[in-house]
């Protein structure tokens, strides 16, 4: 299993020192919470964790180890008004925010969203959560939002989104996502071909392993979606990569045109279709794999 450590160790010394958005794809019930909960209290590498706790259920979390034990943890309920105060505590520990206000009401949806806002400007030095940003801002990101995640480069805490579909990601989100988590998701990745664009193809081949899996019984795989060096990494070998692979060229068989339509110079074909996805297979593999540890 891939750990935030693991990342750590691939990243360049610049990524190291820049505040990370790692958005979380996939649907209920396949671990996509528990492997976040396990990053935030078991592998954070001595960082606090602050969770924007939208649906009010992370107070007291049961949470499945690699071995297959488990463990429950609890998250410390802070008020607004120490969130600044908890950043700059020494002990380190996760603590959440719920949408009620400090003296017990029911937040509005406009409070909600400056609520949002006060953990992204005042939290620092660890990883902040906000589990289904869709349910809070809707389909489309409000500027001051957006704005943030323009200028997160140099802040000092990783950003961690939940979202039901990679689909769900908003375009300006999308541009200032370091690494996507992809889990099983009921939504095909062809359904956001045109959001995602020259990206489509990667996500396509990541959406293939992960839904092999999944129908293998290993409902609780996941891998990365590396944007930024365009390359696929987790717990998955290069013939999981090469099969997946092989799989994607089978349905778009244009991809093949190019090395079916070379010819030599006596006018012969230089591929056939055999040789022509093999060669292809071969190419992506190698373009796509990302692990190096």
């Amino acid at each position: 299993r891939w750990e935030l450590h693991q990342l750590e160790a691939m990243a360049t010394e610049e990524e190291k020192r820049n505040c990370r958005i790692v958005v979380v794809a996939g649907q209920q019930r396949i671990g996509k919470s528990n492997e976040t909960m396990r990053v935030l209290f078991f592998d954070s590498q001595g960082r606090k964790g602050l969770i924007f706790d939208i649906n009010k259920e992370y107070g007291q979390y049961k949470v499945y180890l690699k071995d297959g034990s488990f463990k429950i943890c609890k998250a410390k309920r802070i008020f607004h008004r120490d969130i600044k105060r908890f950043s700059i505590q020494r002990k380190i520990e996760v603590a959440r925010v719920i949408t009620i206000t400090d003296e017990g009401k029911e937040m509005t949806n406009e409070e909600i969203d400056d609520l949002l806002l006060k953990c992204l400007k005042e939290f620092r030095g660890g990883i902040l959560l906000i589990e289904d940003l869709n349910q809070v801002f809707g389909d489309a990101l409000p500027v001051k939002f957006s704005g943030y995640l323009t200028n997160v480069a140099h802040r000092d805490s990783d950003l961690y989104i939940h979202l039901q579909s990679v689909g769900r990601i908003l375009p300006k989100m999308l541009q200032n996502t370091a690494f996507v988590r992809c889990h099983r998701q009921f939504e095909g990745i062809e359904n956001s071909k045109g959001k995602l664009k020259d990206e489509y193809e990667i996500f396509k081949i990541a959406q293939i392993i992960v839904n092999t899996q999944y129908d293998s019984g290993n409902i609780r795989f996941f891998l990365f979606v590396d944007r930024l060096g365009q390359k696929i990494i987790g717990k998955l070998s290069k013939q999981m990569l090469q099969e997946a692979v092989g799989e994607y060229l089978s349905t778009h068989k244009k991809i093949l045109a190019p090395l079916l339509d070379r010819r030599n110079e006596n006018g012969g074909k230089v591929f056939d279709y055999f040789t022509a996805m093999k060669t292809k297979t071969e190419q992506l593999t190698t373009k796509y794999y990302g692990n190096k540890i």
